[in-house]
């Protein structure tokens, strides 16, 4: 086996658990650190190289199309809309690029159907776990994070928010039902196939299609072969019985512009000469550009191409493998089915985003092999870690209650308890990690994971009831949407939109520190109305455990009370999860002075 040449069975020859890699897969993998995105480094380079810099305003302008490309794909057919007349003026490669793609035989239906099942009834949880075990899971590769530390933005809490919304409107653009669509283009009729099959048998005949008959133009009248018609018949008809299908939809237009914001973030990193914005920053007084500013070149030989194949392939797993790994340790338990229906999801994204097809798997073990063979090649104490995980707590802590340090011990608990202490103390503070075990915090979350055990324990039964389960995951799914809008920063570029350089951050006109305060009180109000809901709907699930239980034992005092108590916490819950959440949402602080507010780098540092 030549693993330099990119081995399709490189699951088949990674180690046990256990196990240290041999050297030569040692090597392959440190040869996946050199390695990028071919086909979309070079789309960029050719759209963004010297002297196209300007090419960004058009190119950003070309990614609004395809999300209404997206929602309307019968727009770029008729040629009198704006849309197919804007579209014509980009280069094909361009519009090539992010036009629907011949999906992969393997690509499987079924599966993208159950997974996005699974987001739309476990959003909540899934969101959780995201940001307790995905991101702290990422910030251990010690050679992986210069790339994010540089340019996602992640390292201060003013800018947390908007990451944190781009993450949340990714996963739902891709998970959601219909977000990879798969589109099949139509069959050969039935005449199409019995042509072709007489084509087959008897090549020397010229047959032709007239009207609804068949007719031989050659004069010879040489027998013609029935039993071989028959054959041929039968493997024209298997040949196109699957019609060729394509993947479509906001979920891979979605993929498809992470893929090249990937192959621009390399571009600017390593040809920093192409971007002179990085030469002036320091002497900006704008406290965005002179924060963010870039010190020293990105070493790729120390540290491989940013956003290489290694590290694409380690993130995809955090999403894939990680999530159904730490929903069960809240407990929500997923079957081996649905833990592999939503790695397949996550396998189609990395072969949207152009990881190589011999680093994605959608079997659960090799998923687990190739996460721990890379985390164990990578995985290591720094200071850039201990920042970003800083910045993520300081996002917890502004959503959980302030008193006896439950907000800073729970949030880094939180993370403790997915990625195990000994991980933990490469990327937490002491600090959070002494906090994480004060003794109100220990008992708080020890509580807190009996009720969600028990919580996912009842749902699982009363989900059999259809109504119960449609209203249920519709009410839980829109509260999910709810809460990652109001992520939504106060910065001015659009998600997922190229920047003039791998700095750039722009705060909106009008933004200020008392605006800032009323957004994050604002946050607070929300985040506590979806809790009372979410806290009442659970409370409504255990009070039927406890009716059930009485029924049982014939005692019918507490069968009353607990079936009253049901009835009034899921009504209330209800209530202020449908029409509570969105009266707040509603709310929303608007901007009101839209003039230029400068915010000085003393103040910024103070909102901190």
């Amino acid at each position: 086996m030549q693993l330099n040449n990119a081995a399709t069975n490189l699951f088949e020859c990674l180690p046990e658990k256990d196990q240290n890699l041999t050297r030569e897969l040692n090597d392959y993998f440190e040869s996946l650190r050199q390695q990028g995105d071919v086909e979309a480094d070079a789309l960029v380079n050719d759209t963004f190289g010297q002297p196209k810099q300007q090419n960004r305003i058009a190119f950003n302008h070309l990614l609004d199309l395809t999300d209404t490309l997206a929602k309307n794909p019968e727009l770029a057919l008729n040629a009198e809309t704006l849309t197919a007349q804007e579209l014509n003026e980009y280069p094909d490669e361009l519009v090539k690029y992010f036009s629907p793609a011949e999906a992969p035989d393997w690509i499987d239906e079924e599966k993208l159907t159950l997974s996005g099942e699974l987001w739309q009834k476990d959003m909540l949880a899934i969101i959780s776990v995201l940001y307790s075990i995905s991101l702290p899971a990422c910030y251990l590769m010690k050679n992986g994070i210069p790339a994010l530390y540089q340019t996602a933005k992640l390292t201060s809490k003013r800018y947390i928010y908007q990451r944190i919304y781009e993450t949340g409107i990714m996963l739902d653009a891709v998970l959601s039902p219909n977000g990879l669509d798969v589109i099949h283009d139509i069959d050969h009729s039935a005449e199409e196939h019995f042509a072709e099959a007489m084509s087959k048998t008897d090549p020397d005949g010229q047959w032709t299609k007239r009207g609804r008959s068949m007719v031989r133009k050659a004069t010879t009248t040489e027998h013609v072969d029935l039993t071989k018609l028959e054959d041929h018949l039968e493997c024209s008809h298997q040949a196109t019985q699957k019609s060729k299908r394509y993947i479509y939809g906001k979920g891979y237009v979605t993929a498809k512009k992470i893929r090249f914001l990937h192959a621009t973030m390399r571009l600017m990193l390593m040809n920093p000469e192409l971007f002179p914005a990085h030469n002036h920053a320091k002497s900006k007084k704008n406290f965005t550009e002179a924060l963010s500013f870039v010190e020293e070149p990105y070493d790729a030989d120390k540290l491989g191409k940013p956003v290489n194949q290694e590290d694409l392939a380690y993130t995809l797993l955090t999403f894939g493998y990680c999530i159904a790994n730490g929903l069960e340790k809240i407990g929500r338990r997923w079957s081996l089915k649905e833990k592999e229906a939503f790695l397949h999801t996550w396998k189609v994204i990395g072969h949207t985003i152009g990881i190589q097809d011999n680093l994605i798997t959608d079997n659960w073990d090799e998923a687990e092999k190739m996460f721990l063979v890379i985390q164990k090649r990578q995985a290591g104490e720094s200071e850039q870690a201990k920042v970003l995980t800083s910045t993520l707590l300081n996002f917890f802590e502004d959503y959980l209650p302030p008193y006896f340090g439950i907000n800073k011990g729970m949030a880094a608990r939180l993370i403790l308890k997915q990625l195990g202490e000994k991980q933990t103390a490469m990327i937490m503070p002491a600090e959070y990690i002494k906090a994480s075990g004060g003794l109100i915090t220990v008992i708080l979350y020890a509580l807190s994971m009996m009720v969600f055990n028990i919580y996912f324990r009842v749902r699982r039964v009363l989900y059999k009831l259809p109504v119960v389960s449609v209203f249920f995951e519709k009410t839980f799914y829109e509260t999910g949407l709810e809460l990652v809008d109001s992520w939504r920063g106060v910065y001015s570029r659009k998600p997922f939109y190229i920047a003039k350089d791998a700095n750039e951050w722009e705060i909106k006109q009008g933004v200020n520190p008392s605006f800032l305060e009323k957004l994050t009180s604002w946050r607070h109000k929300l985040f506590n109305t979806i809790g009372i809901g979410i806290g009442l709907v659970i409370l409504s699930f255990i009070s039927v455990l406890v009716y059930a239980f009485s029924i049982l034992i014939e005692e019918h005092k507490y069968e009353a009370i607990s079936g009253w108590a049901s009835i009034g916490f899921v009504v209330l819950g209800l209530y202020i999860l449908r029409y509570r959440v969105k009266k707040v949402c509603q709310s929303r602080p608007l901007i009101e002075n839209h003039s230029r507010v400068e915010i000085t780098l003393e103040q910024a540092k103070a909102q901190e």
